[in-house]
């Protein structure tokens, strides 16, 4: 089983395993809007609640559009993958991109919008 904290890839993982008859689950764990501070509340109950063999991390870039701090989101990031690793799942951490655009300075922005 594999658990992942992301949601765009489930769809296509798992369609791609189905495609080569690979009898692996994919638990989406993640929810929308999601920070990395939300992911590692809900960690300890999802590793007990589905038992992964690998879990896949892909949060913090909303903690970055919220303009928390890199220290912040590295280490959630750190827990959750120290987490995981003593719950015996292979830990897969996603590559992500804060954008540019954070609280801090949207407002610059949104006349350009309007």
């Amino acid at each position: 089983m594999i658990l992942a904290y992301f949601q765009l890839i489930k769809v296509g993982l798992q369609k791609e395993l189905n495609s080569k008859h690979k009898k692996i689950h994919i638990v989406n764990a993640s929810i929308s809007g999601d920070t990395s501070a939300n992911g590692l509340n809900r960690l300890l109950e999802t590793l007990k609640q589905h038992q992964p063999a690998w879990v896949l991390i892909e949060l913090g870039a909303n903690d970055g559009l919220r303009g928390l701090s890199i220290a912040h989101i590295r280490h959630n990031l750190k827990m959750l993958i120290k987490t995981s690793l003593a719950a015996n799942a292979e830990v897969f951490l996603m590559e992500i991109k804060i954008p540019p655009i954070t609280a801090k300075n949207i407002l610059r922005y949104l006349p350009q919008i309007s």
